[in-house]
């Protein structure tokens, strides 16, 4: 994608998360459909990659959040976002057939009202975070001892292992007990009830012992699962202390970035299925789960401690109004209207098999790109 990149902008907020520190990482801006953000090392040197148009995104995204009148306008986002991946690895009739959609949908984004300084302050500490975090992963590699990564572990155990001792464990037991701690941790309105308890059925369709197993796993086996939490938290500390706006505005816009990259893992995830069957959404969703829920427990801890606020109530509540809003207007159109979708286009070989020529493909992708971008 040849577009221009805005390399300085992303030097300082670098600099600025350096706040002092020895991090001996060189930066790469690039724009691609991959948005990504990673560390990567070549002949010895590292380089964080940041991918702006992961910070693009970022911004459509919250634009949606905060203006958007109607679910049409997440549901025709969702069709870019899927159609941008089935182009990626070269499903270009897939990718045309969702870009056609996008173009028949795209008229209803004249309706988003502009709340462009919430928007832009939210797209902001976003980008701040997802750099941030990538730091944090070179500190827990050369910096962080063991005694953080058995700490977490502690505290994901007692959340999501202990209370498998103080119940019955039968399925429908197990499944209404985890509906319930996750309504109330996640604050998730009543209204979702019917989703949740839907979704974590799926989870405990194997079997009760293998949901416990699987938790065990994730908890006692998957460093790099813990790695993830612990600099999620290492991030979040990082953006704060930089002031950029209220605590609370931090936060939301933090956790708002949460559920964008969980969008936006789950678009990438659903095309992978098609070939291949062991990126399983279901499994992501528990991880991702599990991180919000950990999320969610360290900056109480640290908005109790640091910021003197022990009564939380209103600001949770608010927190709750957001998850609802992002999962009616944009999640769900994701993981029930278009995940059908591209079930469907997936069983069609003339959609999925046909091969370019050169010619072809570049008049084909020309297309796509009109349309999306």
């Amino acid at each position: 994608m040849n577009k221009p990149i805005n390399r300085e902008r992303y030097e300082s907020i670098l600099n600025e998360l350096h706040q002092g520190r020895r991090i001996d990482l060189k930066l790469l801006v690039i724009f691609s459909l991959n948005r990504k953000t990673e560390i990567a090392e070549h002949d010895k040197i590292k380089y964080l990659i940041y991918d702006q148009y992961l910070g693009q995104t970022f911004y459509e995204l919250n634009r949606i959040y905060f203006g958007a009148p109607r679910d049409e306008i997440g549901l025709c986002y969702t069709f870019k976002l899927v159609g941008e991946n089935l182009q990626l690895r070269n499903y270009l009739n897939a990718s045309l057939f969702f870009a056609h959609y996008f173009t028949n949908f795209h008229p209803y984004f004249k309706e988003i009202k502009p709340y462009e300084k919430e928007v832009v302050m939210f797209t902001t500490i976003q980008e701040y975070f997802v750099i941030a975090h990538e730091i944090s992963h070179d500190i827990v590699a050369n910096y962080v001892d063991e005694d953080l990564f058995e700490t977490t572990k502690k505290l994901l155990t007692k959340n999501h292992l202990d209370v498998f001792d103080k119940i019955d464990l039968t399925e429908q037991s197990i499944t209404d007990s985890y509906v319930d701690s996750l309504m109330k941790t996640m604050r998730f309105p009543e209204e979702l009830r019917e989703t949740v308890q839907e979704q974590s059925e799926i989870v405990f369709e194997g079997g009760l012992e293998e949901y416990i197993d699987k938790t065990r796993n994730l908890v006692n086996n998957r460093r790099d699962f813990l790695e993830e939490v612990i600099c999620d938290e290492i991030a979040t500390n990082m953006v704060l202390n930089l002031n950029l706006t209220s605590p609370e505005t931090t936060i939301r816009a933090i956790h708002i970035g949460l559920f964008n990259l969980r969008l936006l893992s789950i678009a990438d995830r659903m095309v992978d299925q098609i070939k291949d069957k062991s990126q399983s959404i279901t499994d992501y969703f528990f991880e991702s789960n599990i991180r919000l829920n950990a999320f969610r427990k360290n900056f109480e801890t640290t908005f109790k401690h640091k910021y003197n606020k022990p009564d939380l109530e209103s600001f949770l509540n608010l927190l709750e109004k957001d998850t609802e809003r992002y999962s009616t207007l944009i999640a769900d159109q994701l993981l029930f209207t278009t995940q059908t979708d591209i079930n469907e286009v997936s069983k069609q070989p003339k959609l999925m098999n046909r091969k370019f020529k050169s010619k072809e493909r570049k008049e084909i992708n020309n297309l796509i790109n009109k349309a999306f971008r």
